[in-house]
Parts: structure tokens; sequence; C-alpha cells
């Protein structure tokens, strides 16, 4: 259904969503079917199938804020104390342009509460800096 409207889940919510019909006991095997399925076409066609192209996303990949803005259609958008979730779609990703920098620093932080501890703490205030 995803693939003919051209809408994209997360894998995630693949598993809760086929998670009702009892044909998975757990998200490792969506995870494993979809992978097949990936392997089945790129066979079939010659051509490589990964996940995306099958309408199945990775979940957003975290968050950022900090001294900078990014490029939008809409024009810049500024982030100081906003947060940006980072797209799971490589595509989407790949689209991300930095409209100007304050920052002098990448922070890159790997447990989401220290992230949320660092934006309550007004963090990218005290040092200029891009936090992911």
């Amino acid at each position: 259904r995803n693939l003919v409207s051209g809408k994209k889940l997360a894998q995630r919510e693949l598993w809760y969503r086929l998670k009702p019909l009892g044909i998975f006991t757990s998200p490792q095997q969506v995870y494993d079917r979809v992978s097949e399925s990936g392997a089945i076409i790129a066979e079939w066609t010659g051509k490589a199938c990964p996940r995306e192209a099958l309408g199945v996303i990775a979940a957003p990949r975290g968050s950022m804020t900090g001294t900078v803005s990014l490029a939008t259609p809409d024009g810049p958008r500024q982030l100081d104390d906003a947060v940006y979730a980072i797209p799971g779609d490589p595509e989407e990703c790949s689209r991300l342009r930095f409209a100007s920098s304050r920052a002098r620093y990448v922070v890159v932080v790997e447990k989401d509460t220290v992230f949320t501890r660092l934006l309550d703490d007004r963090f990218t205030r005290l040092l200029p800096c891009l936090l992911i």
C-alpha cells in the first residue's frame, strides 16, 4: 500500500502496524523480511534495492540544535533554541543545507537524555556549537 501511494514509513512503524496481525513475532523478523525482499528484487532486476526503495526508512537519527540556521524552501530556519529532528530518509538527509553558522564546534552526544539536559542548560549559548 505504501509503494502505490508513495508514502514512506519507519521500519519500527511497520512492525507496529503488522504486530496485531500476528504475522511476525519480533521487530527483527520484520527487518529480516524487508532485507530479504530487497535482495530478491535486486537478484531479479540486477540492480540494488535498498529498503528505502520499498518505502521503508530508518527512524529519525536524532536531533540537532545550535548556533546555525538551515536552508529550507521557506527561507532560513534559525535553530538556536529549536530542535530539528534529523530525518531517517537518506535522500532527505542529503538535501539538508546550512544557511549560516556561528558554531565553532560540533558536539555529538550519544544519549538522548544527555542531549536533553544540555538543551535544558542552554549549552549552545555557552559554547557556540552544533549539538547533535
